[in-house]
């Protein structure tokens, strides 16, 4: 089991919910653009071709596109920009790896459909900065993905606190970590 950190949404990563609550830091994509790609992570609009599509950042690092891997998703909270970030544990789940070729068929898949436009919108009504999403769709660097993980079936979401003594408490970061007892 792996863990993985998603980026704080108050509307169950169904769309993006703004700047609340979220890391105001500048080194973090959501602290420089006002949104993060997970925010559509649960949107059961992104079903295509019989799958879920997705973004969860620590799966930029992920190489092997054929393996299923499972992981324990968490999330950080800030509820007011002097306190300390709060932790919840919420989800499992089953992804597989999305390489940058499947995920520009995607990507032309949701323009046709009017997936894009809607995403769009949804960033617009949080006062995000579409420049940067509109980049990722266009494929400007070649490398950044709107999506990069599958799945085949819609999680149950249940917001959890993560234990005081729970390894995830001291780590910042959104790559993947291995679960301490199951190396």
């Amino acid at each position: 089991m792996k863990y993985g950190r998603l980026s704080w949404n108050s509307n169950n990563w169904f769309k993006p919910s703004g700047c609340n609550g979220k890391s105001i830091s500048s080194t973090t994509f959501e602290g420089l653009y006002g949104f993060g790609l997970e925010e559509w992570l649960f949107d059961n609009r992104s079903l295509t071709d019989k799958q879920y599509f997705g973004y969860i950042e620590g799966f930029k690092w992920v190489k092997d596109t054929q393996k299923e891997i499972f992981v324990n998703l968490y999330t950080l909270s800030y509820p007011t920009i002097d306190s300390p970030a709060i932790r919840n544990f919420v989800t499992k789940l089953k992804v597989s790896k999305v390489d940058y070729l499947e995920n520009r068929s995607i990507i032309q898949k949701w323009k046709k459909s009017g997936r894009i436009d809607t995403m769009r919108n949804e960033i617009h009504a949080v006062c995000g900065r579409l420049y940067a999403f509109d980049d990722i769709v266009k494929g400007k660097d070649k490398v950044s993905q709107l999506v990069n993980v599958k799945f085949e079936v819609m999680p149950n979401i249940n917001l959890v606190k993560v234990p005081a003594k729970h390894f995830v408490n001291n780590y910042q970061r959104f790559r993947l970590i291995n679960d301490r007892n199951n190396k």
